[in-house]
């Protein structure tokens, strides 16, 4: 599994937190991710950006002891569904 932060990105450029997910395979740019809202709502999200900061093996002790995705999404629409 892979550990994703998901940030979500506004269109008056500001961004908010969607907190970390683990994922089977980091998403690419393109893939639609359906997150729950704080309402109990789904919504869907387009990815936009991955940033990805591997960590060297053996690792350091400083280092986190597992990667981390930064996963960078748009709104893209409601999904019809409650949490």
């Amino acid at each position: 599994m892979v550990r994703g932060r998901v940030m979500e990105i506004r269109d008056d450029g500001t961004s908010r937190g969607r907190g970390d997910h683990e994922f089977a395979q980091l998403p690419q740019p393109g893939d639609r991710l359906v997150l729950g809202n704080d309402d109990g709502d789904l919504e869907m999200l387009r990815v936009v950006r991955i940033k990805h900061v591997p960590i060297r093996i053996p690792h350091s002790k400083l280092e986190g002891s597992e990667p981390l995705a930064m996963v960078y999404v748009e709104w893209a629409e409601e999904w019809n569904e409650k949490v």
